[in-house]
């Protein structure tokens, strides 16, 4: 496998962290995310993270995805560059990780 394929269990694991982050930040009224609720997402790699993208391309938040870490950024607003910055100070703890916020509705 080269360094940019994607292993299924990579991508499992992917997708057990992005179920974990959205349901973190579900209301109390809102239904869980499981992980095959992203099974359809496109995936691609960006250095030692998978970015992952609602597929479609209708959405303007990509997710960075390693490590058990899920970092949400808008292209609009962040580069890839800044968004792998604050990504792995996440991971390695010197730029604190925003609590989860439940939803409003």
């Amino acid at each position: 496998m080269s360094e940019d394929e994607i292993g299924q269990d990579e991508l499992e694991q992917a997708h057990v962290a992005l179920a974990q982050w959205f349901n973190a930040r579900s209301g109390p009224n809102e239904p869980q995310f499981v992980p095959g609720s992203f099974s359809d997402w496109d995936a691609g790699r960006r250095e030692e993270f998978l970015v992952m993208a609602p597929s479609g391309g209708m959405s303007n938040q990509l997710y960075l995805v390693g490590g058990g870490l899920v970092h949400a950024y808008s292209p609009a607003h962040e580069t890839h560059l800044q968004a792998l910055e604050i990504a792995r100070g996440e991971r390695d703890g010197t730029i604190p990780v925003t609590p989860p916020q439940p939803s409003p509705f």
